[in-house]
C-alpha cells in the first residue's frame, strides 16, 4: 500500500506559504467555514470527567492527578463531545516540541486555555488528520502571536482546509488508518528489539558480576541471597569498607540562585542513570562559599541519588564528567569514591546491578517515597574479586555493552526513519499530494476509536523516567 502511489491529474495555486496546492476537483475552504468554536462552559459543573492533551492525544486524566484542582474550578473548563478537537494555542515561541492537536473520543471537559474545534460540513477525522498533520510539519508556528507566540480562533477562520468529496474523505480515512496500523506494528517490533538487547545487557552485566567469567574457580554459596554463588576466592563485604561516602551540604534552597557570580548544585533532580542532566539548575553565591570546599565534585566521582534512587531505567548512579565541573553536592545526593582494593567503574557497576536493587527492594516496601541513608549504602553487602578481575570483567561488560548498544541505536534510527515516513505520508494524503482512493477501496472499514489511536505519529515515551511529565501536559487556567 506504500508503493506506486500517484499524484492527481491537476492541482490549482498554492493557497498559503506552508501549504502545497490542492487538487484542482477539490473544494477549499476558510477555517471559519468548517470548524467553530467550541463554547460550551461547564456551568453547574454539569460534567466531571476531566480530560488532559498528552503526547498528541486526549485522554481522561485520572483522579489521582487533579492536583491542586478544586471542583469550582472546573466550572471555567469547556465541555468537549467525541468527534471534536483540541489545540493547545499558547507559547509557540519557547516550545516547539510539543504535539499541539488532538481529538476527543469521549465527552468531558478541559481547560479553556486550550482552543476546542468542533468541525461542521467535513468528517471530523479527516479534519483532525489535515490540522495534525500541520502540527507535525510546524506550520502552526508561522501563526501565533504577541510575546508568547500565542495562537488563537481567528488564526484558525483565515487557515485554509481541503474539503474533498465525503466518498473521498471516507477514503482518506481509510488509507490513513491502515497505513498507521503497518506503522505502528513495525515500530512496535524495532521496540521489542530494543527491550531484549536491553535485557540481554543487564543479563550479561548480572552474569559477569557473578563469576561467569572465572571458569576455573568452582562456585560457593555466598550466604547472600541477592549475591547467590560466586567463586570461591572472591569475597563478601560491606561495601562500607571499600569506599569513601559523602552525603552532600545541606544548602538552604531560600539562597539558590539561577545566574550571576555562584557555583552549580548537583541536586537529585540532576542525577540520571548513566549521567548528570542539567536542565534544572541553580547554583549557591560565591562570596557565601565558605565551609563548602569538601563538597566539591571531581571528574570521575560517582553520585547516588538518595532520594528515589531507582527509577524505570534504572539506579541513579551517574559519573561525574568534565562538563559537570565545577559543582558542589547537596543534601539528598551521595558522592562515593572506590577505594584502592576496588576499581571505579567496577563501583558503578556494582549499584547498576540488580543485586543492589533486590537489596532495596525490602527497605522501600511500605514507602512512599522511597529514600535511603548513607548507612544503607554502606551495609550492602558486594561480592568483591581481586582489583585485576574486577578489571577484566569491566572490560568484558564495556565491550558487550558497546555491541548491544550499536545495534539498538540502528533500531532507534529505523523508528526514527517511520516515524518521519509516517508524518510525510500523512501530509502528502491529506492534502491531496498523492490519490489513494483506489488503494482505499480495496481496504475494509475502521472504527473511528482506532483510527484516533493509530494517528498521524506517537511520541516515544519509553525512555521517560517515572514521575515524569511527558510532553504535553494539561495546562491551568492563565
Amino acid at each position: 500500500m506504500f508503493q506506486d502511489l500517484e499524484p492527481y491529474d491537476a492541482y490549482c495555486a498554492p493557497s498559503s506559504p506552508w501549504i502545497p496546492a490542492f487538487p484542482r476537483e477539490w473544494m477549499v475552504a476558510p477555517g471559519a467555514g468548517v470548524l467553530s468554536e467550541v463554547r460550551d462552559r461547564n456551568d453547574g459543573l454539569r460534567e466531571t470527567t476531566v480530560l488532559s492533551l498528552s503526547y498528541g492525544r486526549v485522554v481522561v486524566k485520572p483522579s489521582d492527578k487533579l492536583h491542586g484542582l478544586v471542583p469550582a474550578s472546573f466550572e471555567t473548563y469547556q465541555i468537549l463531545e467525541p468527534g471534536d478537537i483540541v489545540f493547545r494555542p499558547t507559547d509557540l515561541q519557547n516550545d516547539q516540541k510539543s504535539l499541539r492537536v488532538g481529538a476527543v473520543e469521549a465527552r468531558g471537559i478541559i481547560t479553556s486555555a486550550y482552543i476546542g474545534l468542533r468541525p461542521r460540513g467535513i468528517d471530523p477525522r479527516f479534519a483532525f488528520l489535515y490540522l495534525s498533520a500541520l502540527d507535525h510539519l510546524k506550520v502552526f508556528y508561522g501563526m501565533g502571536s504577541g510575546l508568547r507566540q500565542n495562537i488563537d480562533f481567528r488564526n484558525f477562520k483565515r487557515l485554509p482546509i481541503p474539503v474533498p468529496s465525503e466518498a473521498e474523505q471516507a477514503a482518506i480515512v481509510t488509507y490513513l488508518a491502515h497505513a498507521n496500523q503497518r506503522i505502528n506494528r513495525a515500530i512496535a517490533a524495532k521496540r521489542r528489539l530494543i527491550s531484549l538487547f536491553n535485557e540481554q545487557k543487564r543479563a550479561v552485566t548480572s552474569e559477569a558480576m557473578r563469576g561467569a567469567l572465572t571458569s576455573t574457580a568452582g562456585l560457593v554459596d555466598s550466604g547472600v541471597q541477592h549475591i547467590g554463588r560466586i567463586p570461591s576466592h572472591w569475597r563478601v563485604d560491606r561495601l562500607g569498607w571499600h569506599i569513601d561516602l559523602l552525603a552532600g551540604f545541606p544548602f538552604e534552597s531560600s539562597g539558590f540562585v539561577t545566574g550571576g557570580d555562584g557555583v552549580r548544585l548537583l541536586r537529585g533532580v540532576n542525577v540520571g542513570v548513566d549521567g548528570v542532566v542539567w536542565n534544572d539548575t541553580v547554583a549557591w553565591p560565591t562570596e557565601t562559599l565558605n565551609g563548602t570546599s569538601a563538597f566539591s565534585l571531581a571528574e570521575g566521582d560517582l553520585v547516588l541519588g538518595l532520594d528515589r534512587p531507582v527509577i524505570r531505567a534504572g539506579v541513579r548512579i551517574a559519573r561525574i564528567a568534565a562538563a559537570d565541573v565545577p559543582s558542589l553536592l547537596v543534601q539528598r545526593v551521595a558522592r562515593l569514591r572506590a577505594r584502592s582494593s576496588l576499581d571505579r567503574e567496577f563501583l558503578r557497576l556494582v549499584l547498576a546491578d540488580r543485586g543492589f536493587t533486590d537489596y532495596l527492594a525490602p527497605i522501600f516496601t511500605g514507602i512512599s517515597v522511597p529514600h535511603l541513608s548513607p548507612t544503607q549504602v554502606r551495609d550492602f553487602r558486594v561480592a568483591i574479586p581481586p582489583i585485576d578481575e574486577q578489571r577484566e570483567i569491566v572490560t568484558h561488560i564495556a565491550e558487550a555493552h558497546l555491541r548491544l548498544d550499536s545495534a539498538g541505536e540502528v533500531a532507534r534510527q529505523e523508528i526514527r526513519l517511520l516515524e518521519e515516513f509516517r508524518v510525510r505520508l500523512a501530509a502528502d494524503v491529506v492534502t491531496g499530494q498523492i490519490d489513494v482512493r483506489s488503494i482505499a477501496a480495496e481496504l475494509p472499514a475502521i472504527e473511528i476509536a482506532e483510527m484516533f489511536s493509530a494517528s498521524v505519529g506517537t511520541e516515544d515515551a519509553d525512555d521517560a523516567d517515572d514521575g515524569e511529565t511527558a510532553d504535553d501536559d494539561e495546562m491551568e487556567e492563565e
